[in-house]
């Protein structure tokens, strides 16, 4: 009697040791689906800041070239930026225009 009883006992241990064993390796799955998606939705979230980013340079510089004018300073043989809004005038290209540059007209002084 006692050794059936502890049979039957060993017996539920391993029926619920193998329901635990299933229940962790479903909840492993469901982690790695989440992952998946949380990893797709990362990529998504850098690439759309990436792309607002650019945009927004673009039209930054854009707005830049309405306001700024390049000219060339012929006592000093170098271009300078006004800004038509303020008339201040810089020596040193605006921050705001990176790498673009403001077109000059092509214009030859003697």
């Amino acid at each position: 009697e006692e050794e059936a009883r502890v049979k039957e006992d060993w017996q539920m241990d391993s029926i619920q040791q193998a329901d635990i064993r299933k229940r962790q390796a479903e909840e492993e799955e469901r982690f790695a689906i989440e992952q998946k998606h949380m990893k797709e939705k990362h990529a998504a979230l850098v690439l759309t800041t990436a792309y607002r980013r650019w945009s927004a340079r673009k039209t930054l510089r854009k707005l830049c070239a309405e306001v700024y004018w390049k000219e060339f300073d012929e006592e000093h043989h170098a271009f300078y930026y006004r800004n038509m809004r303020t008339g201040l005038i810089a020596w040193e290209k605006p921050m705001s225009l990176g790498s673009s540059d403001i077109p000059t007209a092509n214009e030859w002084k003697v």
